[in-house]
């Protein structure tokens, strides 16, 4: 019995030991960590009154990484860096149409500055590329820059990792070193157990079948209508027109939703990449794009995909297929 309690104590002492090689490791990483503060600016992305999204939101902040906005930081700002040490210290995340921004500096008013900087550069940047009309795309600064505190080193994450680490690290050293081969310790003997019945053949339970998609219309009125409706419930804005080979379909749905207000552009499949899509998304509220069958490929570039059918539902596992029209 004494000595199974001494290999206990032992195998605790282990494990402290470990714990604190761990504790003491983090605390010398993060003294080597740089000291860096975070300020944070948030910017808005509208359409007139309408929040921005789809194509548009991503080609807005796809521009706050740009040369020229770095360029004009640093130039205004005259500061000592490149723009690849620059984009590095930029934090950008989205969530609807706001774009937050963060920016890391070792000292935070200078942290803060920077931020107010590139949120007039990018704002300015956004006005002259699509225009100052009713319906051009807007950013404007919805919360100013202002810091959010140190964000390294993180003592207490730091800390919290080693202590983790170190602790696992013990335990495996305990049980390698001091209690492994131990009988009794890890493997107790196997208990009786009583002998439990054999399960009959059960019946193959069958699967729910997918829900088919919506069906828009055979009228191109009737489907231009069904989009605008789809569109405002979950926004999509380039749509690939799949299974329409004289591009019939796609011309006259295009037609129908500019009529009705909705600037929107159709071509070809074979002449869409993903630049060109999201130069149109730009200034149009709908881009389709005819393709005489579907086109995986193409399907990954556009927001959603309208499939020309005889009345046969497609299987397209992974797309995002919003309705069938009836060719």
């Amino acid at each position: 019995m004494g000595r199974l309690r001494a290999r206990w104590l032992l195998a605790l002492a282990v494990v402290v030991l470990g714990l604190a090689i761990g504790i003491a490791g983090a605390f010398a990483y993060s003294r080597t960590e740089k000291t860096l503060y975070r300020a944070d600016v948030a910017l808005i992305a509208q359409t007139g009154s309408q929040p921005v999204t789809g194509g548009v939101l991503r080609t807005i902040r796809d521009l706050v990484k740009t040369d020229i906005v770095a360029e004009n930081v640093i130039r205004n700002q005259q500061l000592s860096e490149t723009t690849t040490q620059f984009y590095d210290s930029l934090h950008i995340a989205t969530a609807g149409s706001v774009i937050t921004v963060g920016v890391d500096d070792p000292n935070e008013d200078t942290a803060a500055r920077i931020a107010q900087e590139l949120s007039i550069v990018f704002t300015q940047l956004v006005r002259d590329r699509f225009g100052t009309g009713s319906n051009a795309a807007q950013v404007s600064i919805f919360d100013p820059a202002h810091g959010v505190g140190k964000v390294s080193p993180r003592v207490d994450r730091d800390l919290g990792w080693g202590a983790l680490f170190g602790a696992l690290l013990g335990l495996l050293a305990a049980n390698v070193l001091v209690l492994r081969g131990r009988r009794g310790v890890w493997m107790p003997m196997p208990l009786p157990y009583e002998q439990l019945p054999a399960l009959g053949p059960g019946g193959a339970m069958a699967l729910p079948a997918a829900s088919a998609p919506p069906y828009l219309g055979s009228e191109n009125g009737e489907i231009a209508e069904a989009l605008i409706a789809q569109a405002a419930a979950d926004p999509f804005q380039t749509v690939l027109v799949a299974g329409d080979p004289d591009s019939a379909v796609t011309a006259g749905v295009a037609h129908e939703l500019a009529a009705r207000g909705e600037l929107t552009m159709w071509l070809r499949g074979s002449d869409a990449d993903v630049e060109e899509l999201d130069r149109l998304a730009a200034r149009c509220a709908f881009v389709l794009v005819s393709s005489p069958a579907f086109d995986a490929a193409l399907a990954g570039t556009v927001d959603a995909v309208v499939a020309v059918t005889d009345g046969t539902a497609p299987n397209w596992p992974g797309v995002r297929l919003v309705g069938t029209v009836f060719a």
